[in-house]
């Protein structure tokens, strides 16, 4: 289909150019959701209907500052490792909420898909893990970003899927 390709084309070429332009640490939510959203419809055309997809965003998120490329890559797992490792694939869920009274913005990846092992969960924040690079690679970065106001944290079940939780503090970046 012609047409879908040219639109395949124009959201690759938007997907890049956001990846190639950020020299700072910080985006705005808006930004990451776009790209997030960019990222999506790629995979989206390449899974079909084995990808559901649920945003669930506080509007009040849009224009907190969130660190750069931090939202997508949690996405890229929730796919390929979650819901894209299921033949009949799944559901992943993009939530954002923003805490006013404890400063804080909570942002929830979570998929329905295959899950990962108890004994494999403890060392997905380690650095040095070449299978699992994100996970570790964001937490470091928050810790330098926030100085331990941040936290990332992975809950999961084999079978049943697997959430990753971002908190951030607001204006204190």
């Amino acid at each position: 289909d012609p047409e879908e390709t040219r639109k395949l084309l124009v959201r690759l070429s938007d997907f890049l150019r956001y990846a190639m332009k950020h020299t700072g640490h910080f985006a705005s939510f808006s930004e990451e959701y776009f790209f997030v959203r960019t990222y999506l419809y790629l995979e989206k055309a390449r899974f079909g209907d084995r990808l559901k997809i649920r945003y669930d965003v506080d509007p009040q998120c849009m224009s907190l500052p969130v660190p750069v490329l931090t939202i997508q890559p949690l996405i890229e797992n929730a796919v390929k490792h979650g819901v894209g490792s299921k033949p009949e694939g799944g559901l992943v869920e993009l939530r954002a909420r923003l805490e006013p009274i404890g400063g804080v913005v909570r942002i929830r990846v979570s998929d329905n898909g295959v899950g990962i092992a108890p004994e494999r969960l403890d060392s997905l924040l380690e650095m040095g893990k070449d299978e699992i690079g994100a996970l570790s690679n964001i937490n470091e970065r928050l810790v330098g970003l926030y100085r331990g106001r941040a936290s990332l944290d992975i809950s999961s079940s084999l079978g049943q899927g697997t959430a990753v939780s971002l908190s951030l503090p607001v204006g204190s970046s």
